[in-house]
């Protein structure tokens, strides 16, 4: 990427995933190093909150219950 998409990625992420607002203008004056370990950084929080929300939706899925609802229904109705 790009400096400046570098840049946009940081103060996207920064917004979305803590709600916090930071200029443009705060990361214009770092090297490049700086912006790739701030750009490691947000992508590592950006895997963090797919996690929470990929356990949150299994913890939540009512799928694996209904299934073995579903499984010992059936398996009533062929006894009959």
């Amino acid at each position: 990427m790009t400096r400046e998409e570098n840049i946009d990625f940081i103060v996207y992420s920064i917004w979305v995933l803590q709600g916090d607002y930071v200029p443009y203008e705060k990361f214009e004056n770092y090297t490049d190093a700086e912006l790739d370990k701030e750009v490691e950084w947000q992508e590592y929080l950006w895997e963090e909150k797919r996690e929470r929300i990929s356990k949150t939706t299994q913890r939540h899925s009512p799928t694996k219950h209904y299934t073995k609802r579903r499984t010992a229904l059936l398996s009533f109705l062929n006894e009959l």
